[in-house]
């Protein structure tokens, strides 16, 4: 068997930026979570949301932008320094209160302890 060796950061802020131009999994990903906010009223109330392995901030600026969340705060969590950048960019844009964590996601967080969320987003993260 043959071992591959992890993508480096570069390699890796390449290939997530191509897989979310061709894929076709984000748009239905989208939509789930669209449904999801609608359903539990996330479009009319105002919402705590963690973002784990959240990137460039794409998608959390699209529920907000596309899918109506009335998002409140947002803590990020992103370890790739080619993404924090421009995720603290799109956060800034929400004009919400947030927190990025330029780190990987650790058990024990002082940042977020005691803290509830009402939405943890988790997606691409375990690759």
């Amino acid at each position: 068997m043959e071992i591959i060796p992890p993508l480096t950061e570069e390699e890796y802020a390449r290939v997530c930026t191509s897989k979310m131009r061709n894929s076709t999994e984000y748009q239905e990903q989208k939509r789930v979570v669209g449904d999801f906010i609608r359903q539990n009223e996330y479009d009319t109330r105002t919402v705590d949301v963690l973002s784990i392995g959240a990137g460039r901030g794409n998608f959390e600026k699209e529920l907000v932008e596309e899918q109506g969340m009335k998002m409140g705060y947002i803590c990020a969590i992103e370890p790739n320094p080619h993404f924090v950048p421009l995720l603290k960019a799109a956060l800034k844009s929400l004009e919400v209160e947030h927190n990025v964590l330029p780190t990987y996601f650790k058990e024990e967080f002082a940042e977020i302890d005691d803290k509830k969320f009402d939405l943890v987003i988790f997606i691409h993260s375990l690759y």
